[in-house]
């Protein structure tokens, strides 16, 4: 029980970093926004890490779908209050 916790916060810890970051960087999505846009792709492809898969393409399937979801996330939702961040 206690190492699905420590997931889970460890997610939001990673999620917030990265949201504040993206957000830093873009300086409120004004400016800069492939910059914020490269970092959240990457993020989320670095958060996917712990899938294992034998197949690279399945890996990098993984990974680009979960950046995508959370680049869609920040310029959905997250950029325009940071509070739907779960912390």
């Amino acid at each position: 029980m206690l190492v699905g916790v420590q997931g889970l916060i460890r997610l939001a810890i990673f999620t917030l970093l990265v949201v504040g970051l993206a957000d830093r960087f873009s300086h409120g999505w004004t400016q800069h926004r492939w910059l914020a846009v490269l970092l959240l792709f990457i993020a989320g492809g670095i958060a996917n890490v712990n899938t294992s898969s034998d197949v690279m393409f399945t890996w990098l399937l993984s990974a680009s779908v979960f950046g995508v979801v959370l680049v869609l996330g920040y310029v959905l939702l997250a950029r325009y209050d940071t509070a739907v961040v779960p912390v």
